[in-house]
């Protein structure tokens, strides 16, 4: 199986302006509410959706191509949403200097 929560070795590019989006992102996620990514109809669509606890689906749509929808059910580890906070905290104590 694809580990797709495995710590990243890099960060190619962050945005200062862009560090609360991810908070929102995990807000949702704990609450059992959809999120998606790049909505705009013109790119790939990325979706997150809690779908019982413990799984997620992660959906990938090719709508301005080929319009091929790609699903995936997936079992983070416990604990994954609060891991991915303590990094974003992270990241943003370095952007604060």
């Amino acid at each position: 199986m694809i580990n797709v929560f495995r710590r990243p070795t890099r960060v190619r590019c962050l945005f200062g302006n862009r560090v609360d989006t991810p908070t929102a992102t995990g807000d949702k996620l704990a609450g059992n509410r959809l999120v998606s990514w790049l909505n705009s109809g013109r790119t790939v669509q990325l979706g997150i959706k809690p779908l019982r606890p413990g799984v997620i689906g992660v959906s990938i749509h090719d709508g301005p191509s080929s319009q091929v929808t790609v699903s995936l059910p997936l079992s983070p580890p416990a604990g994954w949403i609060e891991d991915h906070r303590a990094r974003l905290e992270n990241v943003r104590q370095v952007l604060a200097g």
